[in-house]
């Protein structure tokens, strides 16, 4: 799964946000994988980032579920279509950031 989701960001890293929304939204199971590796890769890194000692880029609750990830980030896009243009993997840690922001009581 580790190779998947590295494989998944660095496609990432070629997509807009319109065109990474649009792999989240399919009804292909190929381009859902696709998406959830994506979102399973910035989630593992912003996790790893916390227990190696440096401050997280956002911070969600425990409960949430990286599929919580995906309604937050296609929510975003519903609602602000003019920053569809941005780099995919960079327009999605941002959502993350302004709506799982962290707290001094949240960070190490």
């Amino acid at each position: 799964m580790l190779l998947a989701s590295l494989f998944a960001a660095n496609q990432a890293e070629a997509l807009t946000a319109s065109q990474f929304i649009k792999y989240c939204e399919s009804e292909r199971a190929t381009e859902q994988m696709f998406c959830s590796g994506v979102l399973h890769g910035i989630a593992t890194t912003n996790r790893t980032l916390d227990k190696v000692g440096q401050q997280k880029f956002f911070c969600p609750s425990d409960e949430i579920k990286e599929g919580d990830l995906e309604k937050v980030l296609l929510q975003h896009a519903s609602d602000h279509p003019e920053n569809l243009t941005k780099n995919a993997t960079e327009h999605a840690i941002l959502v993350f950031i302004k709506n799982y922001p962290c707290g001094e009581a949240q960070q190490k």
